[in-house]
């Protein structure tokens, strides 16, 4: 502040000097009237407010007769500075009484009555933004007219009527002690309009938000509410990096406060879409929770709060079911996110008037009710969703309306509707549902892409639901067990039946895919998972015949001609070979694939493949039955392969080329690769303990070195999550080396404290 006041206040004798009155704007102004404690107003504070004063008195004397109107404002301010410096008897004080002394009783005087001076400077205000409507209107004429230059200077002069505003309502509000509070949040809730129109977009959401949190009665509130909610959301968006996250938090709280505070108006419901996207976008299941319990009965829309809230807290179910054991919430958590989710979507969907045009949010709703009756096996409930005349999913996809032809409702609806009939065994319908999804997905170069994302889609939701069935209350039960069977039942049939009379690509890949998913259900543990439902000799021949599939895509590409789209298709399918051959413990056919992939200078780049190639590598390693063989996989698995063409950089070379994005907090899926890199850096080289001939020591003073290095120069270890398998890895070291009872990290940050002093 102090070398912006002398930066101004050397301006500001240029400015005088030259007569050059314009350089001076509102925010200087504002600077310059600011009120400041007396033990900061320093030599260069006092000179800016004196020239200040000297250069609006001499400005308002030169005013063109269009802008006479402004002269009373500005020597008003004049007087007031030259006053401020005039009574700290100081540096330019003598100035300053000359200045005050010039210009006399020029100057209307209403500082000796506060509530005279609120209703001037408030007047003046009113008048300011009747003249900005004014020149808005003719604006907007001149320019529908072609009149651009007379549009450019209506608006100009907006623009200047708008300030003015915007320092008389200033200046009124401080002037405001003794003044009635309703006049006083009138002007504060005005003020809050002519900054977001200004784009002041902080201010405006700063004192919008104060006044819907402190004064929510006073007329105007409402209104500064909904203009501080889209502040916040365009800071969130458009905003200084480092205040966007804030911004967003603050517009969640705003959009809460305006549907607990007027859950009855209109606002109420366009607040509730901002605060259940907010929720959703930062993954806020507590949030979510407490917005379907504080939904008033008679709220606006509360219905359509229940359908958007209830679908937003089912995905985050979804999600959350798919992360690891160690991170995943308890079942009896999932269990009472998900109660709560399906009574707000029945609600929800109860509350959808009658006769209203099909609405996306009841269609979503209606499809996340459908995959819940779906899991519970309830094919009465997961029909009448469907088949709901309007919103429900598949009359919206028969009723041929535009608006639901293609988009991510449509692939949702085509997707959940064809799973269902599958697993119900509704084979004809299935049919239906499987070429309407094929039109959803469109024509074009995109379109293949598109429906193989759907059918992966579609296959992720299976598995989830396989594994619902494997967890909770029904886990190991006969009821559970039966309702597998019956779900892979339809699913084998049906896909058998596209495998024989379905020759494109697309469906081929679908059905592999499929497959894939089925045979990949994992080992049943503490968590359930599908392997808990899918027996392991049937997994083990939907992998074997996933692999069939796509292996006869593969013999069909290798005879077609470049112009063929299924070639397009090659570097896809050998990355899922590469999959299903590591499910089946081939590891050298599965290698075989991927060195075929990383053959190629443009995919050795891409880091998902090389993941893949070092997991393949990793796994070969832990499960070769040659020891030899599984030593060089272990091996590779660290540092590297080159065979067939192919580069895989290992382990070791991923978390290289990662190391420098790993310290960036932003960075998240470069430093949940670059740390899980380490720690499966570590993990090879215990398992090559088991291998023979190994030189032991020496593998466990490089594992140890591995997670002290990445200690020491990344000390949060990623997180939470991280620093505890880096500790567990790092015990396990130290039991190998012989010490009775390992401390894991603490032992290195002890030897770290002993070598600082």
């Amino acid at each position: 502040p102090s070398l912006r006041a002398k930066a101004v206040n050397a301006s500001l004798e240029c400015w005088l000097e030259e007569k050059n009155y314009e350089q001076y704007d509102d925010r200087l102004q504002r600077l310059a009237l600011a009120n400041v404690p007396a033990d900061r107003l320093d030599t260069d504070w006092l000179g800016m407010k004196y020239r200040s004063a000297v250069l609006l008195a001499e400005k308002a004397e030169v005013l063109p007769a269009d802008q006479k109107g402004k002269r009373p404002t500005m020597l008003r301010d004049a007087k007031k500075l030259a006053t401020d410096v005039a009574r700290q008897n100081r540096d330019f004080a003598r100035e300053s009484r000359a200045l005050l002394e010039k210009l006399g009783r020029a100057v209307p005087d209403d500082d000796d009555d506060p509530a005279a001076s609120f209703a001037a400077a408030f007047d003046i205000a009113a008048g300011a933004v009747t003249a900005m409507q004014e020149k808005q209107v003719e604006a907007k004429a001149a320019a529908a007219a072609g009149k651009e230059e007379e549009a450019k200077g209506a608006q100009d002069a907006a623009v200047a009527e708008r300030s003015r505003a915007i320092e008389a309502l200033r200046r009124a509000l401080s002037r405001g002690d003794g003044v009635a509070a309703d006049d006083l949040n009138r002007a504060r809730s005005l003020l809050t309009y002519l900054l977001y129109d200004a784009r002041r977009l902080y201010d405006a959401a700063t004192l919008g938000t104060l006044l819907a949190e402190r004064y929510p009665s006073a007329k105007g509130a409402r209104q500064a509410a909904k203009i501080a909610m889209a502040s916040w959301q365009q800071l969130g968006k458009e905003g200084p990096a480092a205040w966007r996250a804030a911004a967003k938090t603050r517009c969640a709280d705003v959009a809460t406060l305006i549907m607990r505070t007027w859950p009855k108006e209109p606002e109420s419901a366009e607040a509730s879409q901002i605060a259940v996207a907010a929720a959703s976008e930062s993954h806020d299941v507590e949030r979510l929770s407490r917005i379907i319990a504080d939904v008033p009965k008679d709220a606006a829309k509360g219905w359509e709060v229940l359908l958007r809230s209830g679908g937003a807290l089912w995905k985050e179910i979804l999600e959350r079911r798919r992360l690891p054991d160690d991170v995943r919430p308890e079942a009896q958590v999932l269990v009472g996110w998900r109660r709560q989710a399906s009574a707000a979507l029945d609600a929800g969907l109860a509350g959808v008037p009658a006769g209203t045009p099909v609405l996306p949010v009841a269609v979503a709703g209606g499809l996340a009710r459908c995959q819940m009756a779906m899991e519970d096996g309830d094919d009465s409930l997961a029909t009448k969703l469907l088949e709901q005349p309007g919103w429900g999913g598949w009359s919206v996809l028969n009723a041929n309306d535009p608006a639901y032809a293609s988009g991510a409702l449509a692939e949702n609806a085509a997707t959940v509707a064809l799973r269902f009939f599958i697993q119900s065994q509704q084979l004809d319908k299935a049919q239906q549902a499987m070429d309407k999804l094929e039109s959803v997905a469109g024509t074009g170069p995109e379109a293949s892409a598109r429906l193989t994302n759907m059918y992966l889609s579609m296959g992720r939701d299976l598995q989830g639901q396989l594994e619902a069935l494997a967890s909770g209350d029904r886990q190991g039960t006969p009821d559970a067990q039966a309702a597998a069977s019956a779900i892979l039942a339809g699913f084998e049939k049906f896909l058998e039946g596209v495998a024989k009379r379905d020759p494109k690509t697309a469906s081929q890949m679908w059905v592999a895919t499929t497959y894939l998913s089925l045979g990949s259900g994992g080992t049943p543990g503490a968590g359930g998972g599908a392997g808990a439902v899918v027996p392991k000799a049937k997994a083990s021949a939907y992998l074997a015949r996933a692999a069939e599939v796509y292996e006869g895509l593969l013999k069909r590409a290798g005879e077609a001609t470049n112009g063929d789209e299924i070639v397009k298709f090659v570097p896809s399918i050998r990355l899922k070979l590469a999959s299903v051959y590591r499910e089946l413990g081939r590891w050298d056919e599965a290698l075989g694939h991927i060195d075929w992939i990383l053959s190629d200078p443009k995919r050795q780049n891409s880091l998902d493949a090389q993941v893949q190639a070092a997991e393949i590598l990793h796994a070969a390693g832990e499960g070769a039955t040659d020891a030899t063989a599984g030593t060089r996989y272990l091996r590779e698995a660290i540092a590297g392969r080159k065979a067939g063409g192919g580069v895989a950089w290992g382990w070791g070379g991923i978390a290289n080329r990662l190391a420098r994005q790993a310290a960036d907090p932003k960075a998240i899926d470069a430093r949940t690769k670059f740390f899980n890199a380490r720690l499966n850096v570590v993990r090879c080289r215990l398992a090559l303990l088991a291998k023979p001939g190994q030189d032991r020591a020496k593998l466990l003073q490089m594992a140890l070195n591995d997670v002290a290095i990445t200690y020491r120069l990344y000390p949060d270890l990623g997180g939470e999550s991280f620093r505890s398998q880096f500790d567990t890895l790092l015990k396990q070291i130290q039991k190998e080396r012989g010490e009775a009872a390992p401390r894991g990290l603490v032992e290195l940050d002890e030897a770290t404290a002993t070598a600082a002093s």
